[in-house]
């Protein structure tokens, strides 16, 4: 659900349709309404409801009703804080305690794309432990391999979307106690966005500018396609693009993030389908596989590219560089 009210906050950026913007708020109120509790009795939301009550209090400029999400997001970050048995010095504590309980519950891919979420709502919200939730996103990447992850290029993509738009990637180490021949010994965050672009399908590939799904770039013996997976896309595209946006026009990657953003934004948007339906896949049609996640995840995306929901989606292909997409980013002197 957070996703689409997300995908639906993305719309009413771009349109100014209150339609949207009242969408956006039903779907929070079902979200704070039937939310779960958790072993400490607060609210449990996941990242991607959390960063939906952070982007919705940010239209309180334009209405202010929509502060009433900030203060549910305050509620949520002052009771994670307190969480923990005083009786008990053998524990974490407070969004310590939350995030690594948290981290080995469930498929570990999908925690980091949750944390990358909490992470940038915690900054939204300039949360008293914001840092601490940038740094759990750190230790939760860490745990992403071929072997654990069922989706771990994702899982990459969405933590390099999160780290580059909450803090510099510097040398800052993904796993400090990986050893020699480990997939993160050495690895800073300041490698994230080349290793994110390693894994992106070259030009002439199946759906080229897309992304595989594995780190191996095969398909773990089950036969499936190993690129080109809407959500991997989507997050790829995400990551390449917060790092573009954060890294100095001067070093030699900025131009390579650049070409992999065009690419992989090309890749999302000259997919999509005239019936507004987004497949798990972006070219392999299942009927049984649209889900209305997809479609608001392409809606995030194309807000967070700066397009608008005419754009011609025919001018594709006089694309040829990324300025001729995107607005000019504003870099940080």
């Amino acid at each position: 659900m957070g996703a689409i009210v997300n995908g639906m906050v993305s719309a009413y950026i771009m349109t100014g349709d209150a339609v949207y913007s009242g969408a956006a708020w039903q779907g929070a109120v079902s979200m704070h309404t039937y939310q779960d509790f958790g072993q400490w009795q607060i609210y449990n939301f996941y990242g991607d409801q959390v960063l939906a009550f952070a982007r919705l209090e940010q239209l309180q400029a334009e209405d202010a009703r929509f502060d009433i999400w900030g203060s549910v997001l305050n509620q949520y970050y002052d009771d994670v804080q307190d969480i923990g048995d005083p009786f008990r010095t053998d524990m974490l504590f407070g969004t310590k305690q939350y995030i690594m309980n948290g981290l080995w519950q469930g498929e570990i891919s999908s925690n980091v794309y949750y944390l990358a979420n909490h992470a940038v709502a915690a900054f939204m919200a300039d949360a008293e432990d914001k840092a601490i939730w940038r740094e759990g996103l750190i230790k939760g990447l860490a745990l992403v391999n071929d072997d654990d992850a069922q989706f771990p290029v994702m899982g990459l993509g969405a933590a390099t979307w999160a780290l580059a738009t909450t803090g510099p990637l510097d040398d800052t180490p993904v796993d400090p106690a990986a050893e020699e021949g480990s997939q993160w010994f050495g690895v800073v965050l300041a490698d994230l966005p080349a290793i994110l672009l390693s894994h992106q399908v070259p030009v002439g590939g199946f759906d080229e500018g897309s992304f595989y799904w594995r780190y191996d770039h095969g398909d773990a013996g089950l036969g499936v396609v190993a690129e080109g997976y809407t959500e991997d896309a989507i997050y790829g595209a995400l990551g390449l693009l917060a790092a573009w946006e954060a890294s100095d026009p001067n070093d030699p990657i900025h131009a390579d993030l650049e070409e992999g953003v065009l690419a992989a934004a090309v890749a999302v948007l000259s997919n999509l389908k005239d019936d507004g339906l987004v497949y798990e896949h972006l070219s392999i049609e299942d009927g049984a596989q649209d889900r209305l996640v997809y479609a608001s995840d392409v809606l995030f995306l194309i807000g967070e590219l700066g397009l608008n929901l005419d754009f011609d989606l025919d001018m594709l292909d006089d694309v040829m560089t990324l300025a001729d997409l995107l607005p000019v980013p504003v870099v940080d002197e």
